[in-house]
């Protein structure tokens, strides 16, 4: 009985297909979430992320001596 049970499981080709199925499915569910929601341009991206930019400069005054 569970030599039945488990033929399905032991069927060499469903040993390959299965896990090279999965594979695709994984390789192709990840590029599309890579592609999505991207900016047209450049210049998009700069004229939303422009208020976030700070410029922070420092001066040092040395004495002789």
């Amino acid at each position: 009985m569970l030599m039945t049970i488990l033929r399905p499981l032991i069927n060499p080709t469903r040993r390959i297909a299965v896990p090279a199925v999965a594979s695709i499915m994984i390789t192709f569910s990840a590029v599309g979430g890579a592609a999505a929601d991207r900016p047209d341009s450049f210049a998009d991206q700069v004229e939303q992320l422009s208020p976030a930019v700070v410029n922070i400069s420092t001066t040092t005054i040395v004495s002789e001596g």
